[in-house]
């Protein structure tokens, strides 16, 4: 099935025309806290620490959540996606865990950043980065995006990675770039919020183009290298400033 992405780059559900199971929910907050003994122990293992939802965290969620709605059509998606959310354990205050799997199909993990003045975006980009992953899962098990799993260079990981693990990365951090964009053109920003978003684009838009997207191209197959196009064109037109 060749896919249509004339809707928008996040928007991939509606260009494949594939239902979702489990329909959304109305916002964030909303969603589940599926932790069980299992699971906490699982994760452990690898060393990701779940902690509990309270009143506190939730109201972080509204508020990252409110950021996320300036952006109508990405928070359309993310609640179609999201239904579930476990908080994790950072090591510290200056970072940020995220945690998604395929087999989890509508649950993401993120960490609760301190109460700063960019603490909300912080926990509203690991949102937003998580349920691209999880969008981008979903096309992947109705649509073969890769022909060609040989490995090549992920500037997220600095190191080789199969191709479809730099297609997600490219995918995730594009739509951050977009959600980024849309935040900018808005007013009602604080200073700090302002030159935080300043500093991830920075950030994310020399990590994308650090993508080898020759090496890539030629490992996607058509419906691949159609999200592929959007996002190499969406990089390639993106300039950010920081704020004077």
């Amino acid at each position: 099935m060749m896919l249509d992405f004339a809707e928008d780059l996040w928007n991939l559900n509606p260009a494949s025309k594939i239902n979702r199971a489990g329909g959304g929910i109305e916002s964030l907050d909303q969603a589940r806290e599926p932790l069980t003994r299992k699971l906490t122990d699982e994760l452990a293992a690898r060393g990701l620490y779940l902690r509990r939802r309270d009143a506190i965290a939730d109201l972080a969620i509204q508020r990252a959540g409110m950021l996320i709605r300036r952006a109508p059509l990405l928070e359309g998606v993310i609640l179609e996606c999201v239904q579930e959310l476990i908080l994790l354990q950072a090591p510290d205050e200056q970072c940020d865990v995220s945690h998604s799997e395929p087999r989890w199909p509508h649950l993401i993990l993120v960490s609760l950043p301190p109460q700063t003045p960019v603490g909300d975006l912080r926990l509203a980009e690991a949102i937003v980065h998580e349920a691209m992953h999880l969008n981008l899962s979903f096309v992947e098990a109705h649509t073969q995006l890769i022909g060609d799993e040989h490995q090549l260079f992920s500037p997220w990981r600095l190191k080789p990675r199969p191709a479809s693990g730099v297609l997600h990365g490219l995918y995730v951090f594009a739509s951050l770039l977009r959600f980024f964009k849309v935040l900018q053109l808005q007013e009602g920003l604080s200073l700090e919020q302002q030159e935080h978003i300043a500093d991830r684009c920075t950030t994310i838009l020399h990590e994308c183009r650090q993508v080898p997207q020759n090496e890539l191209w030629h490992r996607l197959t058509p419906d691949g290298q159609a999200i592929a196009q959007r996002i190499f064109e969406l990089v390639a037109r993106q300039t950010f400033h920081k704020s004077a």
